[in-house]
């Protein structure tokens, strides 16, 4: 995601003593295209000679800058930059020194509203957001003052809505996976009508429903919509949550099967 190569370039790296390489590379075979694309793979070996020759050097660098970044952090009030306090967390064994972790604390802010902040304000993409948190992904071309201006973007924005609101947005977890009525093929048979999210409990979903991150559909066409999903739906609603699927991702309407 991060080095100079084209969209869709990617390397699959084998250990020397591993011991199943045959079977991978017939794996790979039974995939792989007899047509790949010759730009693709060169943008990958300029990538590979890039990194045999300044990779070591780029990356002592990034990681500095990020070192750096996270010290000034410390006085971002309201939003909090993660550190190593993570370590010893269930599920955290390491951490990624080029991704930086930011929570919207007591700044009243949601991390989707200050992903478009920054995306709106001051040009910043960051990798994903949620409910409290936004991930910023740099990498071993960012210079100096990327760094800088990222952090003088976050001062500005904590500074400019510090406010004496909630300390965080109340949570609605993942709901438990729904009762599957029909297959997504009888589903995907019957006609769909359109009908507001607050009259769709107990209806059957006509169409998916997934919010980035975590990526993980919370609805699926031919599944009842109970309670729980129902509220689920409306807390993605209120948080301006990223979704995929749903054909009005403003989730006032939902599609559902006309049955």
């Amino acid at each position: 995601k991060t080095l100079p190569v084209l969209n869709q370039g990617a390397c699959l790296h084998l250990a020397e003593s591993l011991k199943g390489s045959r079977s991978v590379n017939q794996a790979v075979s039974l995939i792989t295209t007899t047509s790949p694309s010759y730009p693709i793979m060169a943008s990958i070996e300029l990538a590979r000679a890039l990194l045999e020759e300044k990779g070591a050097a780029l990356l002592d660098q990034a990681l500095d800058y990020a070192a750096q970044f996270r010290q000034k952090a410390r006085s971002l009030g309201g939003l909090k930059c993660y550190r190593e306090e993570l370590l010893g967390v269930p599920g955290v064994k390491g951490l990624d020194g080029l991704k930086i972790l930011i929570g919207t604390g007591k700044t009243g802010l949601t991390g989707y509203e200050l992903d478009r902040i920054l995306r709106e304000k001051y040009q910043i993409q960051v990798e994903i957001a949620d409910n409290k948190y936004i991930l910023a992904m740099f990498s071993i071309f960012h210079q100096k003052q990327d760094w800088d201006y990222f952090y003088q973007a976050l001062r500005q924005i904590a500074q400019t809505v510090a406010v004496a609101g909630p300390a965080e947005p109340e949570m609605v977890a993942l709901p438990p996976y729904p009762e599957v009525v029909l297959s997504p093929r009888q589903a995907f048979k019957n006609p769909v009508k359109r009908m507001p999210l607050k009259e769709c409990r107990g209806k059957l979903a006509g169409e998916m429903v997934a919010a980035y991150p975590p990526g993980i559909p919370c609805l699926l066409p031919g599944e009842l919509i109970t309670a729980a999903v129902q509220n689920y739906l409306e807390y993605l609603q209120q948080t301006g949550a990223r979704l995929q699927g749903p054909e009005d991702i403003s989730l006032r309407h939902l599609s559902i099967l006309d049955v």
